[in-house]
């Protein structure tokens, strides 16, 4: 629940009687909590960072790279029909299938 990584998660068996909760162990002030639905990672992560490509025709071109500062990422000036690529820099999840 509070590890940071986003595809981790908290399951119980028992859907009625269970709770998560946190003991800071002495009184703080809590600003925001942010929740993360569970997800299979082909999300927007808050604080990665993201490269945004289009294909020409010829090639993949980029439109740059930005962090992400919330769970969506606003890239400018992008070609109208275009195919996009959204590749997360800081994750660069590779998977690769044997034959």
């Amino acid at each position: 629940m509070f590890d940071g990584d986003p595809l981790t998660f908290f399951s119980s068996p028992d859907a009625s009687d269970s709770w998560v909760g946190l003991d800071f162990g002495e009184p703080v002030n809590i600003d925001r909590i942010l929740y993360m639905p569970r997800s299979d990672g082909n999300i927007v992560t808050y604080g990665d960072e993201y490269e945004l490509k289009y294909w020409d025709g010829n090639g993949w071109n980029s439109l740059g790279r930005k962090i992400a500062d919330n769970v969506h990422v606003t890239f400018e000036n992008c070609p109208v029909g275009a195919l996009f690529l959204l590749h997360d820099c800081t994750r660069a999840y590779f998977y690769i299938r044997k034959r």
